[in-house]
């Protein structure tokens, strides 16, 4: 945010139809800098799925802040809410669509979570649907953070449980993602990757300079391919390591990450400029 407001001018807007008290987004977007914020009380709330409102709905306000932008670029960055677990909705609001054959289990919040996936399928075409038809260059980024909570025994039937704890943990976290654009952008498949790393596809597909962060996060990429709370994916041992396992290289690279986070968040007095620029 702080960048594309700084370098280029962006307008940049934060948008999650739920409360603003969740995980205090009030506070913490007005400290990335967001411009404007919409919560629940934003939207029409006329498109409601289950108790919240739907992919659909919110895609639409988001077409109609688009198209009020004026000339200013724009950013938005949006939480959607339809499909947060749990599970077990039985009111008016959605029925299932999508049933299973669990060779004598059933899986109701199996089915209603991919019911859910169906119609944010739906509302993704919409919104694609869109931007395929305007003239200015538009990039879509579409991605989440983990996999919903379902039944266990779901998960070992739906997948391969062999690997060690910390491999079936990161299972947990890989989610898929896309980068689609409006205009002729090179087709790649990325098999493992993070989202502190996400940007650096972001700014490339937008063809915006790299920050020299992202610079450094580009090569870090080569040697630490994916990273996250539970442990990184380690090159040499073809497997997902805990921090206290790194060695060599590897360590190295986490040290010079984990300096530079610690230089960018917390020691104002000190920070690198030539790694974080500000806007003068």
């Amino acid at each position: 945010v702080s960048y594309l407001k700084s370098f280029y001018s962006y307008k940049c807007v934060a948008m999650h139809p739920f409360q603003a008290s969740g995980w205090n987004r009030s506070v913490v977007y007005d400290y990335l800098g967001f411009d404007e914020c919409h919560f629940v009380e934003d939207f029409p709330q006329e498109k409601i799925i289950r108790d919240y409102v739907s992919d659909q709905e919110m895609f639409e306000y988001l077409i109609k802040t688009y198209e009020a932008k004026k000339e200013t670029p724009l950013f938005l960055f949006g939480v959607t809410m339809q499909n947060h677990g749990g599970y077990t909705y039985n009111g008016d609001n959605f029925t299932n669509s999508i049933t299973l054959n669990s060779d004598g289990k059933d899986y109701p919040e199996v089915e209603q979570y991919l019911s859910l996936i169906h119609e944010t399928d739906k509302a993704v075409n919409y919104l694609i649907t869109y931007f395929q038809n305007v003239e200015e260059n538009v990039v879509i980024v579409f991605f989440g953070d983990h996999q919903p909570k379902l039944d266990d025994s779901f998960y070992e039937r739906a997948s391969d449980s062999a690997g060690d704890l910390l491999d079936n943990r990161q299972k947990r976290y890989k989610i898929p993602f896309f980068v689609w654009a409006n205009y002729n952008i090179e087709e790649e498949y990325v098999d493992c990757t993070s989202l502190n790393y996400l940007s650096s596809y972001v700014y490339n597909v937008a063809n915006i300079t790299l920050p020299p962060y992202n610079k450094f996060l580009q090569e870090m990429e080569k040697v630490i391919p994916s990273i996250n709370a539970n442990g990184f994916y380690s090159l040499a041992d073809a497997r997902y390591l805990d921090f206290n396992d790194a060695e060599g290289k590897e360590l190295h690279w986490l040290e010079m990450y984990e300096a530079l986070q610690y230089n960018n968040m917390f020691d104002k007095e000190h920070l690198n400029e030539s790694m974080f620029p500000r806007a003068r």
